[in-house]
C-alpha cells in the first residue's frame, strides 16, 4: 500500500506498475490486476456514520 496509498490507486494500476512493487512478478500482476478489474466497485461509505450509501 505504501506505493499506492489506496486501493483505488491498485485497481487503475497498470500491470508494470504492479511488478515495481518487490515480490510482484509478470504472472502476479496479472493475476491480482485480473481479480481487481473483476470486482464491482466497493459502496461508498459515510465516514462519519458508516453508513453505507446507495
Amino acid at each position: 500500500m505504501d506505493r499506492f496509498v489506496t486501493v483505488k490507486a491498485i485497481r487503475e494500476a497498470s500491470t508494470d506498475e504492479l511488478e515495481e512493487v518487490p515480490g510482484i512478478g509478470p504472472a502476479l500482476a496479472q493475476q491480482i490486476a485480473a481479480a481487481l478489474q473483476s470486482e464491482a466497485p466497493a459502496p461508498a461509505v459515510d465516514m462519519a456514520t458508516g453508513e453505507i450509501l446507495d
